[in-house]
């Protein structure tokens, strides 16, 4: 006999062989198991706040030649609005390498991933002169952040903005 609340103080009550008890019980665990990890997950997820941090400090120092700013390059071009964003192809940078702009590359997680790892290998003629991030979770971190900063409001205006 297995009993189930159903909401407060309704039960519901199965006579159910020992063999279809432990197919219900078996479903019941690996669904409780499945919450539990999606539940969990974030946690393990990438931290766009250290994302942050690794974009400014650190050793990486990112915004030292790419701007945050709406519209505006530097060294190199503004890192606003990179999620989606095809490489070579902002507005305002026009000193792209022909590798990068040969690439093929639209700027997703994983091409992110990739290129941050090692530039230079990933895209053979870069013009970055960044050596790349060898630890895979500060990566992750960094591109949580860009992804983060591509889907607000002031880089949304930078992606609607004429030069």
């Amino acid at each position: 006999t297995l009993m189930l609340r159903q909401a407060q103080h309704e039960v519901l009550v199965l006579s159910l062989s020992k063999d279809e008890a432990m197919f219900h019980f078996g479903r019941l665990f690996t669904q409780t198991m499945l919450t539990i990890a999606v539940a969990v997950s974030p946690a393990l997820a990438a931290d766009a706040n250290k994302g942050r941090v690794q974009f400014g400090i650190a050793g990486h120092e990112c915004i030292n030649c790419h701007p945050q700013e709406n519209n505006t390059a530097a060294i190199g071009p503004s890192l606003c609005g990179v999620f989606g964003r095809a490489a070579a192809a902002h507005p305002r940078y026009p000193t792209y390498s022909a590798a990068l702009k040969a690439a093929g590359i639209t700027w997703t997680k994983a091409a992110l991933d990739a290129f941050l790892a090692n530039p230079i290998a990933n895209v053979r003629g870069t013009r970055m002169g960044f050596s790349g991030m060898e630890d895979k979770a500060e990566r992750e971190d960094l591109i949580a952040y860009l992804e983060r900063e591509s889907a607000g409001e002031l880089c949304l205006w930078d992606r609607l903005t004429p030069p």
